[in-house]
């Protein structure tokens, strides 16, 4: 009798094993999210257990991004993306570059950016576009030493 119980829990186990086994290989359960998570993500349950991991990973991580936001980071960050969804091919890949760009400078660069870029942003509208068509009519060559210039 008790030979039989030691090999049914073992089997127990071992079974369970495999089941977590599995859960980990297949990355994030949808019911493992979080009551807010799933809310957030809802439009992605019909194909959650199609994602990779690591995209459930990165789901999860973007969805409790969204639930730290106050309301206008949240219209700021969906105009963002209705923008994203509007560029061709060739622009995203652009911007992705550069985002690995962005993420290669070190810690400091990148506030350096964020500065300049907040700096422009705050400008009047007119100041902005003056500044664009300055930029544009530049060769790249100039653009270049510009460029040099800034980072002294």
């Amino acid at each position: 009798m008790k030979k039989t119980f030691n090999s049914r829990l073992i089997l127990i186990l071992f079974g369970l094993m495999l089941t977590f086994s599995a859960q980990a290989e297949n990355g994030l359960a949808w019911t493992e999210l979080s009551k807010q998570q799933q809310r957030v993500l809802k439009r992605m349950q019909p194909k959650w257990d199609t994602l990779k991991p690591e995209q459930r990973r990165r789901f999860q991580k973007g969805a409790n991004r969204w639930l730290t936001m106050t309301p206008e980071q949240r219209k700021s960050a969906k105009h963002k993306l209705e923008r994203f969804k509007k560029m061709s091919p060739e622009q995203r890949q652009t911007l992705k570059q550069r985002l690995q760009r962005f993420k290669q400078l070190t810690p400091e660069q990148q506030q350096r950016l964020r500065k300049r870029k907040q700096w422009f942003d705050d400008l009047p509208e007119e100041k902005r576009q003056k500044l664009r068509q300055q930029w544009q009519s530049k060769t790249p060559e100039e653009r270049r030493a510009f460029r040099k210039k800034l980072r002294q």
